[in-house]
């Protein structure tokens, strides 16, 4: 979602917290419908912690848009950017981008 923003909007969306309804807090009731969306997490990621990827990832498949999510074993938040373990992450969002 974050790449989507940037290249479509000027900002980026305000954070609205409402405890009856967490998912009103970032708008996922108002998210596209036409843009496929891919989630990669890592299983050791120390800033966004598992459970978190796994909420978005239901959220994003009962709205529809969700085609690829993958967990990373032993990724933390950083592994996806370092060149020793990257390769698989990159060839799933490079086959993501191919096929959507």
């Amino acid at each position: 979602m974050h790449m989507m923003q940037l290249s479509t909007q000027e900002n980026y969306t305000e954070f609205r917290w409402n405890e009856d309804d967490p998912v009103v807090a970032y708008d996922f009731y108002k998210f596209p419908k036409n843009i496929p969306v891919a989630i990669l997490g890592g299983t050791d990621d120390m800033l966004v912690d598992v459970q978190d990827t796994r909420w978005l990832k239901d959220i994003m498949e009962n709205i529809g848009v969700l085609k690829l999510y993958k967990e990373y074993s032993k990724f933390g938040h950083l592994t996806f950017l370092l060149p020793k373990k990257v390769l698989e992450p990159y060839y799933d969002i490079l086959m993501f981008f191919k096929q959507h």
